[in-house]
């Protein structure tokens, strides 16, 4: 009872905000990375063929420049939950947006992607 009691206590939201806001920043760097280094090219559009994960075969790159819009699209969701701007909505698609990521290639696989 005690243990129930202390987990409904108020609690100071500041460290789930520097959490978001370091989050944020982490996928804005790692975005940014991709862009520079072009591995959004190497990685994504080049290769004709893609290593997937069982089951998920059907799961493919964005044709043309779409990969390069996924990607900044990662980029402003992810300045928007570094800034606090609607980052409910902004968590769901960066959940989303960065699960297609690993499901197009598994070969670039980072276990840090999952965080």
């Amino acid at each position: 009872m005690l243990l129930a009691a202390r987990a409904c206590e108020p609690r100071d939201a500041a460290s789930i905000g520097v959490f978001r806001a370091a989050l944020g920043l982490i996928l804005l760097i790692e975005v940014i990375r991709y862009f520079l280094n072009g591995w959004i090219d190497s990685v994504y559009m080049t290769p004709m063929f893609h290593f997937t994960f069982v089951g998920f075969g059907w799961v493919r790159p964005w044709p043309d420049i779409g990969m390069y819009i996924h990607f900044g699209a990662i980029g402003l969701a992810a300045g928007f939950l570094a800034v606090g701007y609607r980052p409910r909505t902004a968590s769901a698609f960066l959940a989303l947006a960065m699960a297609y990521i690993v499901l197009v290639e598994k070969a670039v696989y980072l276990n840090h992607f999952y965080f």
